[in-house]
């Protein structure tokens, strides 16, 4: 026997288990932590529709979504794949100011069926919440299925240069003596009220407009050392792909949905000396952030009750279905 070539089998056979060990570890992070429904695999003609929401005063969260997706379900083939409660959003140029109370990510089989149904999904979220905006998004599948394996290589190129260890995070002192001290404490003040809600994980939509700016040198470096602290840590994309403008005017073109720890690890995040020194230099030119906590599963609970014969409740099978 060759021993380079049993070197070669035994290297190839820890890649293997390891590429295997990160898969696992993505989809039970995503299925139970993030409470994220979207299969790996799916036809590439899936169309996603994001819906931002802010309730009626009075209304429940909750029941209020349920209702809403009773109706939707009632009238097309779009199936749940996450439901969030809202902290916060940071406000973006063309929506303005904006407090959305919750998000809904939702999956029709094609486009063609979201051009039919815009009219009646805009009339169907006007008669349920106050406020609300809709954008499409064409999920890249390609990216999503290589998330695990690119944060693998990203964590064993930090290995590799020496930066295994995963920065402490200590408190900004730099940052409560900012003109901006009272924006960052209302956010984290908002991250802790989301922890209590759910304190296994917080998901962060985002909706990015570049209009062709060249990305600079420091929001290269801030996205490298938030994926390998990702990486490092266990967390990182769930979604990512192109925005679609499905009317009212506000146009982005990415649409990046992250999964981290919880809001409370997110509120020790973005009060640390870390963060504040990569996110100085920033800018998009048109961006908004919504900070939630999944409510998927008390959701699907008001939607679709098991049945006495244990069987799969008909949003998760549709959802999954490729």
């Amino acid at each position: 026997d060759d021993p380079a070539m049993q070197a070669l089998a035994a290297i190839t056979a820890l890649v293997i288990i390891a590429i295997a060990w990160r898969y696992q570890r993505f989809q039970r992070m995503r299925r139970d932590r993030a409470e994220d429904r979207q299969a790996m695999l799916h036809s590439p003609r899936r169309f996603h529709v994001l819906l931002l929401f802010r309730l009626h005063v009075g209304d429940k969260l909750l029941p209020t979504a349920a209702d809403f997706m009773q109706a939707v379900r009632g009238s097309s083939s779009a199936g749940l794949v996450y439901a969030g409660h809202a902290g916060f959003a940071l406000d973006s140029a063309q929506l303005g100011e904006r407090r959305w109370n919750g998000v809904l990510l939702l999956e029709f089989p094609g486009r063609d069926e979201v051009r039919r149904f815009t009219g009646a999904l805009r009339q169907l979220a006007g008669n349920s919440f106050a406020e609300f905006h809709l954008h499409g998004m064409v999920r890249d599948r390609r990216t999503g299925l290589l998330i695990p394996l690119l944060l693998l290589g990203r964590r064993l190129l930090d290995s590799l240069r020496g930066e295994w260890r995963v920065p402490q995070l200590t408190p900004s002192a730099a940052l409560t003596q900012s003109g901006r001290s009272h924006v960052w404490r209302n956010r984290v003040e908002r991250l802790r009220a989301l922890h209590k809600i759910n304190p296994r994980a917080l998901v962060m939509f985002s909706l990015v407009r570049h209009d062709g700016r060249v990305v600079r040198r420091s929001e290269r470096e801030y996205s490298r050392r938030m994926l390998s602290r990702m990486a490092a840590l266990g967390h990182g994309p769930l979604h990512s792909g192109r925005a679609v403008c499905l009317g009212g005017g506000a146009r982005f073109d990415d649409i990046h949905v992250v999964h981290y720890p919880s809001a409370g690890y997110v509120a020790d995040l973005v009060s640390s000396g870390y963060y504040q020194r990569i996110v100085a230099d920033t800018s998009f030119e048109d961006a908004t952030a919504i900070a939630t906590v999944p409510v998927t599963v008390q959701l699907e609970a008001m939607l679709w009750p098991l049945p006495a014969t244990g069987a799969e409740p008909q949003g998760l099978a549709h959802s999954a279905r490729a």
